[in-house]
């Protein structure tokens, strides 16, 4: 592991790799899954209160807000539950095809059924809404009413209890104090999604996916300025104890990359958060998982960083595509290596399984542009080799052919001498005259610059009485 990021942090300084940018955002794809689960309950219960505008639409105006009331308590409730990480959930009876049934909304844990509540909508006074709640077939049941009525129908229940001289009819009101249930959906905000349903159900949308963007865009935003200011702690620390900086300059550099990386991770969070939205409402169900639309958001910022600096032309096109791909190596690598150690060791070991994966297919990848750069660096001595070698041939052929001309033109002055030698030495040997014959070879030597060592016959005859030494010519 130790040796792994020493190679990160020694190659990136070359190639830009930037891992807190996508560790950020696994970190908080993993740390909003309650307000994910969040928004997808109230896009979902959304769809059912526009199902259930479309039911009731021909229905008078106090009976069409009563079911949309149920529809939208179920919705927040549904979106609550979420948020706190608990697995119940709401279902409106109305739309389960059991419009008699006593309840407007059950609560279910696993498929099992483990309470009731009756959602009452009503403009009446509180001694009218009363009446209507503390009905004996609503017992142990929740009770839902607007919102902006629940003080003044708790002080009219606490009254009627005190006045109530029938046991039967105080459990009643008792039970139905007891029941009702705190919630924030007012009588107005009913008339305004009654009014334009398809308006109130993309705002509350827009509400929760905004409150998701904002919360995964400040887990992001912490976790790449705890990455990225790490990893800059180290790089300038290692360069400062090294003297190429200052203690002032590194500590300037470290709050300068920490603020960098915590920009660019909050930016990547809340972005993901929305291409997840996007990609659950479309169907893209790869798309829709939070840790995939993180990395891809991660990726996009990131390259809009590469193509930036290019466009400054603090960097060349070259090393421009090399950041993009190692950027999309080093994301799907860390997408794998994040799920297989999340599904081992959980929430943590994604993190961390992440950052590994990703650093590892960075250094990876950098060795693999280190190699191509030396396979360039090969290629061009290759090259100049070829071409050294080219330029020895071509001299060596001019040499050659001055060679050729200058013997040529030596044969042409010499002509008449070559063929006076040749003739001499040819009829000495056709009359047996071996002194005329030595003497014509001698001449023949003479116009190469030569000289026989046995000038005639009698030189022969006493070198090879008095010496032992080898014949040489």
């Amino acid at each position: 592991m130790q040796a792994l990021f020493r190679r990160f942090f020694k190659k990136s300084e070359t190639v830009g790799s930037h891992p807190e940018t996508f560790v950020s955002g696994q970190y908080a794809a993993i740390t909003t899954i309650n307000e994910q689960q969040a928004t997808d309950e109230m896009v979902k219960g959304m769809q059912h209160f526009l199902d259930m505008a479309e039911r009731v639409q021909d229905k008078l105006p106090h009976f069409r807000r009563g079911h949309l009331f149920e529809a939208i308590v179920a919705a927040k409730e549904n979106a609550e539950l979420a948020t706190t990480g608990m697995n119940e959930r709401y279902i409106i009876t109305h739309l389960d095809g059991r419009n008699t049934a006593p309840a407007d909304l059950e609560l279910y844990s696993n498929g099992a059924l483990i309470s009731e509540a009756q959602a009452k909508f009503s403009i009446q006074p509180a001694k009218k809404i009363v009446g209507m709640i503390s009905d004996p077939k609503y017992d142990g049941m929740d009770r839902y009413i607007p919102a902006n009525k629940i003080e003044d129908v708790q002080r009219e229940l606490t009254k009627q209890i005190r006045e109530c001289n029938d046991p039967q009819k105080m459990a009643d009101l008792k039970d139905a104090l007891q029941h009702i249930k705190r919630h924030d959906t007012a009588s107005v905000e009913v008339w305004q999604a009654d009014r334009n349903p398809a308006q109130y159900a993309m705002e509350m949308e827009v509400k929760y996916v905004g409150q998701e963007m904002l919360t995964a865009g400040s887990q992001a935003a912490v976790g790449a300025a705890v990455v990225g200011g790490g990893i800059s702690l180290v790089k300038n620390i290692i360069s400062a104890y090294n003297g190429k900086l200052s203690a002032s300059e590194a500590a300037g550099n470290i709050a300068k990359d920490t603020a960098q990386s915590a920009l660019k991770g909050g930016t990547a969070g809340s972005a993901g958060a929305l291409i997840r939205c996007g990609a659950e409402k479309a169907g893209l169900q790869t798309l829709a998982k939070s840790n995939v639309a993180m990395a891809v958001a991660g990726s996009v910022v990131e390259v809009g960083t590469i193509v930036y600096d290019f466009a400054q032309g603090k960097i060349d096109g070259e090393t421009a595509m090399i950041r993009m791909g190692q950027t999309g190596t080093s994301t799907v690598s860390g997408l794998y290596a994040g799920a297989a150690a999340g599904a081992v060791f959980g929430p943590p070991g994604a993190v961390i399984g992440s950052m590994v994966g990703y650093m590892l297919a960075s250094s990876t990848y950098q060795s693999c542009v280190a190699i191509m750069e030396r396979a360039k660096l090969a290629d061009s001595e290759s090259k100049r080799l070829v071409e050294l070698t080219d330029a020895a041939c071509k001299a060596m052929q001019e040499q050659r052919a001055e060679f050729e001309r200058l013997v040529e033109e030596k044969v042409r002055c010499k002509k008449s001498e070559f063929r006076n030698a040749f003739f001499s030495i040819d009829n000495a040997i056709n009359r047996k005259e071996f002194y005329q014959a030595t003497e014509g070879m001698a001449n023949l030597a003479g116009l190469f610059g030569k000289k026989l060592n046995l000038q005639n016959f009698s030189d022969f005859d006493t070198y090879m009485r008095s010496s032992d030494a080898p014949l040489r010519l």
